[in-house]
């Protein structure tokens, strides 16, 4: 953990930042608590035979950001005790932050995201190329914004980063014959 980690880790922790400092300016709203409510459903009531057809309806655009939302809510009602009866509403007076447990694992696939852009640019660009798509990954508004809000863009956007990311390491391996050999042993 030399330099150049200290400060792409000093300038994801400034994004961070960022994004709480939002988070901790905003209110609850009726799209934060439909992905709260349903993400909690899908945890604490699954069904087979329903699939995701929720209490909030079919659910169309992808379980993931539901699931996301839902996990540290579920966390923190089951840690702190409380049967499963007790709503979303209701949980807004006893946990500790409502808004934050809800925008944190998003924030947290913001930060990681930003790692791996980091990362990969420094391996292709040298360090000032690294830091270069760091500082402009970390101060953009679309990117903060796609961080603090519950839903698909930031998941899909770190799901498509890894796919690619997959695929160049795998040609890359494929062309110097590493995979090949491993496979024909």
């Amino acid at each position: 953990f030399r330099k150049p980690q200290m400060l792409a880790a000093a300038m994801l922790l400034l994004f961070a930042l960022q994004c709480l400092w939002i988070v901790h300016r905003q209110t609850l709203t009726q799209s934060d608590y439909q992905y709260a409510r349903c993400g909690r459903e899908i945890w604490e009531k699954p069904s087979p035979l329903a699939g995701y057809f929720t209490s909030c309806g079919n659910i169309s655009d992808g379980t993931f950001a539901y699931r996301a939302a839902g996990l540290p809510l579920t966390l923190e009602r089951i840690l702190l005790g409380q049967p499963s009866s007790v709503s979303t509403w209701e949980m807004r007076h006893v946990a500790v932050d409502v808004l934050l447990l809800l925008r944190l694992p998003f924030i947290f696939f913001g930060i990681w995201l930003g790692g791996g852009i980091w990362w990969v640019s420094r391996r292709l660009y040298g360090n000032e190329g690294g830091f270069l798509a760091l500082l402009l990954y970390c101060f953009s508004p679309e990117m903060i914004r796609a961080c603090v809000q519950p839903n698909n863009e930031i998941l899909a956007a770190w799901g498509l980063y890894g796919v690619l990311y997959t695929a160049i390491g795998l040609a890359n391996a494929m062309q110097r014959g590493d995979v090949l050999d491993h496979f024909s042993a």
